[in-house]
């Protein structure tokens, strides 16, 4: 089986990566412990521990390995270079130090996913800067990133809706990773497929219908509209 180590970064990763576990080839993200429980192959980064005792007091909190919670004290306080360079540059050792824990118990790893926003401080300061120490350790692994962008236009958006849009992409994305199949049966093969040339290295999914969650039961979609 190609196992996939998933890593959620930053406050914005930690609350997005946490309502995708909830969407089968089931050791592709989880591992089996004893007594038949599955143990999703994940680790949480946060600057500040608020984020880790949200998601631990959630309905999904104790599927999570205790010692897979990595965080600091401090925060980032929405600012990249304490995130890149101070804060964030103490504690990225200890990131992968648990990143390495997880390769260890892989059979065969093919890549990494990772969930981060690219605004604030921990998930785009010290996610660029686990991006990079990964590369530079794992240089053979395919690395997918799932980045939520700031947007002028909108100013407080709720969780539940970034969590409703990122896991039916990512759910979309990795249905080939996660039920047997030929095609793009692993990350190389999806970046291979889904990349033409190789020297354009990223691919951006497109997603139809971009619905609300509480309008789609009213509406009838045609061919017509999701293809335009």
């Amino acid at each position: 089986m190609r196992e996939i180590v998933h890593i959620q970064a930053g406050q914005c990763g930690t609350y997005h990566g946490d309502s995708d576990l909830q969407l089968e080839r089931i050791s592709v993200y989880y591992s089996e412990a004893s007594g038949g429980k599955y143990v999703p192959r994940s680790v949480l980064v946060d600057l500040e521990p608020g984020t880790m005792d949200s998601v631990r007091a959630g309905p999904f909190g104790q599927l999570f390995r205790p010692d897979n919670f990595v965080f600091g004290q401090s925060g980032a306080g929405n600012n990249w270079a304490k995130g890149h360079y101070t804060e964030g540059a103490e504690l990225v050792d200890s990131v992968l130090d648990v990143v390495r824990k997880e390769c260890e118990s892989c059979d065969c790893l093919q890549g990494f996913q990772m969930c981060h926003s690219l605004g604030g401080g921990t998930g785009s300061g010290m996610g660029t800067l686990l991006i990079s120490k990964m590369r530079e350790e794992f240089p053979d692994r395919i690395m997918n990133t799932f980045s939520v962008m700031p947007s002028p236009k909108l100013t407080n958006p709720t969780y539940g809706d970034l969590n409703h849009l990122v896991s039916a992409t990512m759910s979309g994305v990795t249905t080939c990773l996660r039920f047997p199949g030929q095609l793009n049966a692993d990350l190389r093969k999806l970046a291979v497929n889904m990349v033409p040339f190789p020297r354009l290295h990223f691919f951006m999914p497109g997603f139809a219908p971009l619905t609300s969650r509480g309008s789609q039961q009213y509406r009838a979609l045609s061919v017509a509209e999701l293809t335009q």
